[in-house]
């Protein structure tokens, strides 16, 4: 009875595991940027989220202290695909944007930047990100070190499997995903995305034998 308790509760323990993992593995559903957090120095500095409006253009966006803010975090900007804010800032500073907290400036990792000087010596900037999803951090530098200004996550909405975006699962998104797996093509940013569909941060032979499967629908890709 004790042997068969506890195989239960290992069964038990291994399925909310494994819900646990599901849950986490589900990528946002819709494009935008999320997760806009201002250190606690800048906590009141402007913000404004750029939206992409139908035509692709970017209209005036909307001010980060007036959405909802849960922890210092504004949790998601449905269209968002630039940020803008604006600083005080003392002289012989630089302004850093990297991928991550371990990245070095480098021509890779360095987002472009429109600068523009105002009055009372505040600098207004906008925040182009290169890459399609992912994390960009800003980070002021100076003599005195480096300090972190803000950070936020952009996405791109893409549908898992769907590596060519021609809209459906086939054959030759599984084809796309064995060529880059090989060497052969790159792939975009968002493309990586779709071609990752066991999302577990590599893109394989076992992504290709899944994007088959649904293909045939033996299985769904969600």
């Amino acid at each position: 009875m004790k042997k068969l308790l506890r195989i239960g509760s290992a069964l038990l323990a291994l399925m909310l595991l494994l819900s646990v993992t599901v849950l986490a593995a589900d990528p946002p559903k819709e494009a935008g940027i999320y997760d806009l957090v201002l250190e606690s120095d800048y906590a009141d500095i402007p913000v404004k989220v750029l939206l992409a409006t139908q035509d692709g253009a970017t209209d005036s966006g909307i001010a980060a202290e007036e959405a909802e803010i849960d922890g210092g975090a504004v949790q998601f900007y449905p269209g968002g695909v630039k940020v803008w804010f604006e600083l005080d800032v003392p002289e012989g500073f630089n302004l850093v944007l990297g991928l991550n907290e371990d990245d070095v400036p480098t021509e890779q990792n360095i987002e472009y930047i429109d600068q523009q000087t105002t009055v009372d010596g505040k600098v207004a900037f906008t925040v182009y990100p290169k890459s399609e999803s992912g994390t960009v951090i800003v980070k002021l530098a100076n003599a005195e070190g480096v300090k972190k200004v803000l950070s936020f996550k952009l996405y791109q909405a893409y549908k898992l499997g769907d590596v060519d975006e021609d809209g459906s699962i086939g054959t030759l998104d599984a084809l796309y995903t064995l060529q880059y797996y090989a060497g052969i093509i790159d792939l975009t940013p968002k493309q990586k995305l779709a071609a990752d569909v066991d999302q577990n941060g590599d893109i394989g032979t076992l992504d290709a034998l899944l994007i088959l499967q649904a293909y045939a629908g033996i299985v769904s890709l969600g």
